[in-house]
């Protein structure tokens, strides 16, 4: 009798632990945010190069772990395929709108092309001007010149240009919508495309430091998307211009040692 009662009271209270432990898990961890953060890692890895899309042989569970386990290795993180807080701060940092990997060998503007002209187009946006653009990007074709033999040149009004820089909202025809603020910043594309775009729904700042505290650099993603008009793929270096990520509140401005690094390994001779 003694024993089946003490039996009785451990199943009893066996059953309230396992009852506490399930409403506690449901509270501290409602399926609607785990399956809401897959969803956000999914877009995010396909978006930007790691996750092609799921033909249905392997499951999306072991395409996810390898997808994120590549980013956490880009953004140097401690490389895993753990979707975790970590992992998803990391892709919630506002970025350039390129892709991380690149499929294929990388495009280069062909060796009798050195000289490149540019216009800018920033009639969708009546608070970029102009007379805003046009230094930022003095500034920062500079940078590549200096360390290549490429030369640049804003092309007289009505002529075709190499490369045509604009400032659009949401879809603007290309294929990659903008998303509002936050998120993807710019884009652009590889040789001989051309094309430079800014989402002209962020906050941006030409100033040293830029204002206000939140605005981004447009210099600094000026330099950045160049990069990707001469052919480079993102750095995994955080002090590289190239790498993919872009603070506010920040300049930066110079090219750091892998971006000249990578341009001069693009084109060995220029």
């Amino acid at each position: 009798m003694v024993v089946a009662a003490i039996t009785q009271t451990l199943i009893l209270r066996l059953l309230l632990v396992f009852f506490l432990s399930v409403n506690f898990q449901t509270m501290v961890q409602p399926r609607s945010l785990a399956s809401e953060d897959l969803a956000i890692a999914k877009n995010y890895l396909q978006a930007f190069g790691y996750l092609a899309q799921n033909n249905g042989s392997t499951p999306l569970e072991d395409h996810m772990e390898a997808a994120t386990r590549k980013f956490r290795e880009l953004y140097n993180l401690n490389v895993s395929g753990k979707l975790d807080d970590e992992t998803m701060k990391a892709m919630s940092k506002c970025r350039c709108g390129v892709p991380d990997t690149y499929r294929g060998q990388p495009r280069t503007w062909p060796p009798n092309k050195r000289h490149l002209t540019y216009s800018i187009n920033s009639s969708q946006v009546e608070t970029m001007s102009l007379d805003i653009l046009r230094p930022v990007f003095r500034l920062a074709f500079v940078q590549w010149s200096q360390v290549t033999s490429f030369t640049f040149a804003e092309a007289a009004f009505g002529t075709a240009s190499d490369i045509v820089i604009g400032v659009y909202c949401s879809d603007h025809g290309d294929s990659f919508p903008f998303d509002g603020p936050g998120n993807v910043l710019a884009h652009a594309f590889p040789p001989t495309d051309g094309r430079l775009h800014y989402d002209g729904d962020e906050q941006w700042s030409s100033l040293v430091p830029p204002q206000p505290d939140d605005a981004f650099d447009l210099v600094w993603v000026a330099i950045h998307e160049i990069g990707h008009l001469l052919g480079l793929a993102h750095s995994n270096d955080p002090s590289a211009i190239m790498f993919a990520e872009v603070d506010s509140g920040k300049n930066k401005r110079t090219l750091g040692a892998d971006d000249i690094a990578a341009i001069k390994a693009l084109y060995p001779h220029a």
